[in-house]
Order: structure tokens, then sequence, then C-alpha cells
């Protein structure tokens, strides 16, 4: 039986889902020339994956809010609240980056092959910082999550371990390309969660 209450939400982490790997992948193959020659061409232009890059955002934000809004009336998942908020803002102030392309195409910078320029470098240290933060925060999550969540709350400790794996990949750095099928792996449990029946999870 489909919780009504959460059908957007529902809907929001299948999108999700998909788009998800579809923007990181083509990403992840650009990368592979150079790491610094796909950033920098990313960074240097607007295209249709910057209008993507900005919808995986949002849908990102407004699901980590609607889970906290789920866990308000847990109270010993408080915690677990504050630390999607705080997942939610790392997460906002990384898609914020797009503001670097709107800045280089309104300029007409063009890209220096050989050397970043300040604002490149600028970019890439938030965007690294971010990624980091998350990592630690998301880890943060996962382990709140599989200690304080009750134990007929199946899909949610599924979820967290499916974090905990996601975010310690990420932090390798090397390995987080495996994300590309883990997160939306993630994403497809949480709809699941999200879809439960109104009398077994709580909604305010």
């Amino acid at each position: 039986m489909l919780n009504r209450d959460l059908v957007i939400p529902a809907i929001a982490t299948v999108l999700l889902a998909i788009l998800f790997p579809l923007y990181w992948s083509n990403l992840y193959g650009h990368a592979f020339d150079g790491f610094d020659t796909a950033f920098q061409q990313d960074l240097y232009s607007l295209s249709w994956s910057d209008a993507l890059f900005m919808v995986i955002g949002a849908l990102e934000i407004y699901i980590y809010w609607t889970l906290a809004r789920v866990l308000k009336n847990h109270l010993s998942l408080r915690l677990a609240r504050t630390m999607l908020i705080i997942l939610a803002c790392i997460v906002a102030i990384f898609h914020a980056t797009i503001l670097f392309d709107l800045y280089f195409a309104i300029t007409g910078q063009e890209m220096q092959p050989d050397t970043f320029s300040n604002s490149a470098v600028v970019a890439l240290f938030i965007a690294g910082g971010c990624l980091l933060l998350y990592s630690v925060f998301a880890i943060s999550l996962a382990l709140i999550l599989l200690v304080e969540t009750a134990r007929e709350q199946v899909l949610l400790k599924v979820f967290a371990i499916m974090l905990l794996i996601i975010a310690t990949l990420q932090l390798t750095m090397v390995f987080a390309y495996v994300n590309l099928l883990l997160f939306p792996m993630a994403l497809i449990v949480l709809t699941l969660f999200f879809s439960k029946k109104p009398d077994t999870l709580e909604v305010v």
C-alpha cells in the first residue's frame, strides 16, 4: 500500500536514481583523458549537463529534507535529522559551483589548457572540500541510523549500510566510481521506505 503523503518524494528518489549515473558516468568517461582537462572543459562551458547537474542537486536536497521531516517524530533520531540537514547544505554548496560556469560563460573567459585560472582553483577547492565533508557526515549519519533505528525499520537500516559503503568509497577517491551503481541502489531502497504504508511510518 502506497503512502500517499510521500508520493512526490518517492518519485524524486526514482528520478534521481536515473539521472545521477547518467550525469556522472558521462563526466567520469571524460575524466579518463585526464581529470584536470575534464574539469576545465566542464567548468568553462555551459551545456545540457549543467542543467542536469542543477536538477540532480535540487532532487538530492529535497530528498534529504524530506527524510529529515519523516524522522521528526523519532526522538532518538534527532541527531540523524541534523546530519541530514547538514548534508543538504553541503550538497547545495557543491552544486552552487555552477555559478563559476555562469561566470566564465558571461565573461567569455577562455580555457587555459596548461594551467588553472584562480577561479578554477577556487571552484575545484570548494567541490573537493564538499565531497570530503559529505563523506564524513554521511558516515556519521549511517552509523547513527544503524544504532538508533528500530529493528522493524529494516529498509532504513539497509539504506544506512549502503550509505556507509558509499561514503567510505568516496573517501578513497580511487573507488568512488563504484557509487555510480551503489548510490542509485540506495535511492531505490529509500524509495521503498517512502512508499511504506502510512500506519508503519510516522510522517509530520
